[in-house]
């Protein structure tokens, strides 16, 4: 029964692709700004920004209207989303819904929510890379909790995706992340720091962020020798290698491409989201101050998602993100990487409601 409705689930899906129609399939939601870490490299300053924590009900209504709108998977991040004291109360209500649940953690406070961990579809923690590494940027002592928090999490029966941020620091053979998705069995992800944006579409070069010749390295020694744990396919990868200006995170509409360089088509805002701890409704993380959102908190989701406007940028060099358009682009040797990772989607047959 389960294929039946993974084969339906798909079919829906792909109808709702042909016929151009926005749906919300992926929602990111940023339950705190609150951080027990302060890794050195995080962009997002976040509780300087001042935004107050959703309340329970705010962020029940919220999935509410999200799983009517046609959402199937959510993640929950922060900040440090297990910080809040409600967080199995709205695991459970997503979860509850039919939705799959996905979590973002540094690790350090799992323990105190083990409760949680059988409501989750997938469990991400954030390693980054060697126990050095990790610790130059999130601080000293912190490396034996994390690698303790996977253990305990696999120990649960949980499935663990581990997150590893690309710095400059970051070893391009990422050798010591397979070593530990080998011994407890997880897969693992990778993301390029992101940026710190100046105006326009460029970003200040920060001693965190990787160099241009480092960045190809590492592509090219993980598409010459692809682990089968990465969650990241070779096309993305060589997609960044072909990017055409390193300076530049984003090319804009009207923007000259170079001939040779075909472009993902982004899908941010189209079936992706996110939405931002004081409820603004983004199509990715990505957009900068040129971008007005709306407020979901205010208006209600679905009122911001019908007059949602869409971002001034075509493509980016996030890995993720190219790995989710591809999907939706329908490029199949994709979708066949994600389906047998299983990283994606729950079979249930009322994937997108009409």
């Amino acid at each position: 029964m389960d294929l039946i409705n993974f084969f339906i689930s798909g079919f829906l899906l792909l109808l709702k692709i042909i016929r151009g129609k926005r749906v919300p399939i992926q929602a990111h939601i940023r339950v705190t700004d609150n951080c027990n870490l302060h890794c050195s490299y995080c962009f997002a300053n976040y509780p300087e920004r001042g935004y107050n924590d959703p309340t329970s009900e705010q962020l029940k209504t919220l999935i509410k209207e999200l799983k009517q709108s046609g959402t199937r998977r959510i993640t929950l991040t922060g900040g440090e989303p297990l910080i809040r004291k409600d967080i199995r109360e709205i695991v459970k209500y997503a979860h509850d819904l039919g939705l799959m649940v996905s979590l973002t953690t540094n690790g350090l406070l799992l323990k105190k929510h083990e409760d949680i961990l059988p409501l989750l579809d997938q469990l991400t923690i954030s390693v980054d890379d060697s126990k050095e590494v990790h610790e130059l940027h999130r601080g000293k002592g912190v490396w034996d909790k994390v690698m303790d928090a996977i253990a305990f999490a696999k120990s649960k029966g949980s499935k663990v995706q581990i997150q590893c941020t690309i710095t400059n620091a970051t070893d391009y053979k990422l050798e010591n992340l397979f070593k530990i998705a080998d011994k407890y069995d997880c897969i693992v992800n990778m993301e390029i720091i992101a940026p710190e944006y100046t105006e326009g579409t460029g970003f200040n070069q920060r001693k965190e962020d990787i160099t241009e010749e480092n960045l190809k390295k590492l592509l090219n020694y993980q598409i010459e020798n692809y682990n089968q744990r990465l969650v990241i396919g070779k096309k993305v990868m060589e997609y960044i290698l072909k990017w055409p200006d390193f300076n530049k995170y984003r090319i804009f509409k009207g923007e000259k491409i170079p001939k040779d360089f075909k472009v993902i088509k982004c899908q941010a805002g189209i079936f992706s989201i996110i939405i931002d701890t004081d409820g603004y409704l983004l199509p990715c993380c990505r957009v900068g101050k040129e971008y007005k959102p709306l407020n979901t908190y205010k208006i209600g989701f679905k009122k911001a998602w019908k007059e949602m406007p869409m971002p001034a940028c075509i493509t980016c060099k996030q890995l993720g993100a190219n790995m989710f358009n591809l999907i939706f682009n329908l490029d199949i040797p994709t979708i066949s990487l994600v389906i047998n990772k299983s990283i994606f989607v729950r079979p249930n047959s009322d994937f997108i409601e009409e």
